[in-house]
């Protein structure tokens, strides 16, 4: 049996499967010997993937001594699964925004220093708008010919770095809103990919913690949006909680 056919979510494909779904096999599960260096342990069994379409984000493995109680396994580990896969699905992008960020200051100081693969990796990363508030003007119009204009990698790997970061924010506070319950409990079978000591579920809670923070940041520029729109004191308190004396604060500053 193979779970490459179970999907947890239908909305979004991807090379046409579903957005996240789930594959494995039943055969063998191995890894070292503690107890015999260089020896290996075997067990029946399978490794479940949950994927992104081709992204594999977690992975779990399910000791089962026949096909039949590994089916069966199975399906309660991707039922636990389940209530939080659209979870999972907005939260996918946030690796690669956080990996594009710290490329994005380690090419910065590379370019500075005269790393022309880092510049180039800069420029194709960034957006115009990024590029031209990077420039720097060197020395006055020379024969009828426009200043030579110098980019300042530093400045641009720090616009790019933010705006990666202001949209893995994006993403937590999207799937804090669409989390089913304060608590990930999907098991102890899940752990991550790229961190196998890293369970999927104490991962899930610190990025719904990073929404969390995220949507606090905005309170101040929320308060004083709505304000600005003509919403009484009292509409924003009954929608807020907050006290008047706090809004006063907030719209004062």
């Amino acid at each position: 049996m193979t779970a490459d056919s179970i999907p947890l979510i239908e909305a979004g494909t991807s090379g046409g499967r579903p957005a996240l779904h789930a594959e494995g096999s039943w055969s063998w599960i191995s890894w070292p010997n503690r107890h015999a260096p260089g020896g290996r342990e075997q067990h029946r069994g399978g490794r479940i993937t949950l994927r992104q379409g081709g992204t594999p984000l977690a992975v779990g493995e399910i000791i089962a001594a026949d096909l039949a109680t590994w089916e069966s396994d199975v399906h309660q580990a991707l039922a636990q699964v389940a209530p939080w896969a659209r979870v999972l699905s907005i939260l996918s992008a946030v690796p690669n925004y956080e990996t594009s960020a710290r490329h994005a200051l380690t090419y910065g100081e590379r370019a500075a220093e005269g790393d022309e693969d880092a510049a180039d990796w800069l420029n194709r990363n960034s957006t115009a708008d990024e590029r031209a508030a990077a420039g720097a003007g060197s020395g006055e119009p020379a024969f009828g010919l426009p200043p030579v204009t110098e980019t300042r990698f530093p400045v641009l790997a720090s616009s790019i770095a933010e705006r990666q970061e202001r949209e893995a924010a994006r993403c937590r506070m999207v799937a804090l809103a669409a989390a089913p319950a304060p608590r990930p409990d999907l098991g102890p079978t899940w752990v991550r990919t790229d961190d196998p000591d890293e369970r999927l579920d104490a991962w899930l809670a610190l990025q719904l913690l990073h929404g969390w923070r995220a949507s606090a940041n905005q309170r101040d520029a929320l308060v004083t949006g709505a304000r600005e729109t003509g919403l009484t004191e009292t509409a924003i308190s009954d929608a807020t909680g907050l006290a008047r004396t706090t809004l006063a604060r907030i719209t004062a500053d």
